[in-house]
């Protein structure tokens, strides 16, 4: 049986993330067992290689996760009945825009659809204009074949269609900051469990150096704020 976390602990880790974007002088810590405790889940199935399902885009056309050779691809389980889901869409976008203005190469966001309303769906795709790769599977089929448990649900594999990190952050945490941190981790190769730790220094109230010296570059100075 998979191990529960409890969503304390998400929320704790939200409040972490969010006082770094924004200009705020107090931050609370987080213990290395508490971080320990939330990084673990990051490598269920680490590895393994995520099955090669056929689904089915908007306009009703196969597609396979094989059809896109050589790419780290991020794979968004998400459903439109789904409030925490739908509120990281304008995240998304933010993040697939700077991606695409840095000319990311190597890399695709895709989103699996749980909707049984694929009209609903299209419908959301559309007037939201959602970036990325729009696909569709029935919910059993995400359960058993992807051993998706909750909405969102966010994996992140290699370019050889292993799992580098399982039910990683999601859009939403830190509006965006983490997310792209472990995508392009994961494009130098490193797993999401890995490049995590980089970024909070358990026991002090302060990011990890590797993640502030990143986000000062891409983002720009002081996007994350230190802790002094």
């Amino acid at each position: 049986m998979k191990k529960k976390y409890p969503f304390t602990l998400l929320i704790l880790l939200f409040i972490f993330f969010e006082s770094y974007s924004q200009d705020e002088k107090q931050h609370n810590p987080i213990s290395e067992e508490l971080l320990n405790d939330f990084v673990e889940k990051f490598d269920q199935h680490i590895y393994e290689v995520l099955p090669d399902y056929s689904l089915s885009d908007v306009d009703g056309n196969i597609v396979k996760l094989s059809d896109f050779k050589q790419k780290v691809i991020l794979l968004e389980f998400w459903a439109t009945w789904c409030a925490p889901c739908v509120s990281g869409i304008p995240v998304q976008k933010e993040i697939m825009e700077r991606l695409e203005n840095r000319k990311i190469q190597d890399f695709i966001w895709v989103n699996v659809s749980v909707d049984s309303d694929s009209t609903a769906w299209k419908k959301m795709v559309e007037s939201k204009a959602i970036p990325g790769i729009n696909l569709i599977c029935e919910l059993d089929i995400a359960e058993k074949i992807y051993n998706i448990e909750h909405y969102p649900t966010v994996v992140l594999i290699n370019n050889k269609r292993e799992i580098i990190g399982f039910d990683i952050a999601n859009p939403g945490w830190g509006r965006g900051p983490t997310i792209e941190f472990l995508i392009i981790q994961g494009l130098n190769g490193v797993k999401s469990s890995d490049a995590f730790r980089k970024i909070i220094v358990p026991g002090k109230a302060e990011v990890g150096k590797e993640f502030k010296e990143w986000s000062d570059n891409y983002f720009g100075k002081d996007y994350i704020h230190s802790s002094n």
